[in-house]
């Protein structure tokens, strides 16, 4: 029995769309007009507008799992430089086999509100690799493994990165938490990528409904929702305009 929606997404995609379609499960519509391309898998892929990005751009992608094709064809698209973050073991073991391009840099760390180490659930069906640290009802494994976390403006130092042109999040139900960390640490992506866990893990749609209240109160506009209504794409209307 599937565990997750992204089990199901990955073994029938259209079905899976089509039932959300029906079901309206998207919280949100675009209310910006960029020119977006779909970049990726079925499973691990985006829209987002390439045109905003060079070969000198930064982007991080931060959940990486056993899927990069998004970053692989980010870096065909526009020749900018990917670093992926990932501290669970199953996605540095599967990492660790891949051959990866001279602008793709692997980083084994993971994204928190403050620096140090954190458990995480790893998920009992072999099928999924996705490990949340939400104590949650619905991560049923016992498995925990224990992982480093850093802060963005952390990373950022670690990497010395004063800017991110793009900044792609799947993290599992920590991303509310994180973007609030984020925006009070002063840091600014000019393009967000978010993954929202609403109605997985015991989350409900309210904190997805006020993530995307605060993103567009602090300037960001929604170009992009996906057909399963979890994947966002934002960009930053002020640098638009800079």
């Amino acid at each position: 029995m599937f565990t997750s929606v992204k089990e199901l997404v990955k073994s029938a995609p259209p079905l899976y769309r089509a039932l959300n379609r029906w079901r309206k499960l998207r919280l949100h519509d675009p209310d910006t007009c960029r020119n977006v391309s779909l970049l990726g898998s079925d499973y691990g892929g985006w829209g987002v507008d390439v045109g905003l990005l060079t070969p000198d751009s930064i982007a991080y992608s931060i959940g990486v799992g056993e899927d990069i094709t998004f970053d692989l064809d980010l870096i065909d698209r526009t020749g900018c430089t990917v670093y992926g973050f990932d501290p669970t073991p199953g996605a540095v073991r599967w990492l660790a086999s891949q051959q990866l391009p001279d602008r793709y840099h692997f980083v084994p760390i993971g994204i928190g509100v403050e620096d140090g180490a954190i458990d995480f659930s790893v998920p009992e069906n072999p099928l999924t690799c996705s490990c949340t640290a939400l104590d949650s009802s619905t991560q049923k494994s016992s498995n925990k493994v224990s992982c480093e976390v850093q802060t963005l403006a952390s990373l950022q130092r670690r990497l010395g990165h004063t800017h991110i042109d793009l900044l792609k999040m799947d993290i599992e139900g920590l991303e509310y938490a994180v973007l609030d960390n984020i925006f009070e640490s002063g840091s600014r992506p000019r393009q967000l990528l978010i993954e929202f866990h609403h109605l997985m893990y015991s989350l409900p749609v309210t904190p997805t409904i006020a993530a995307v209240e605060k993103l567009r109160g602090l300037g960001y506009g929604l170009y992009w929702v996906s057909d399963l209504g979890r994947e966002y794409a934002f960009v930053d209307l002020h640098h638009l305009e800079s």
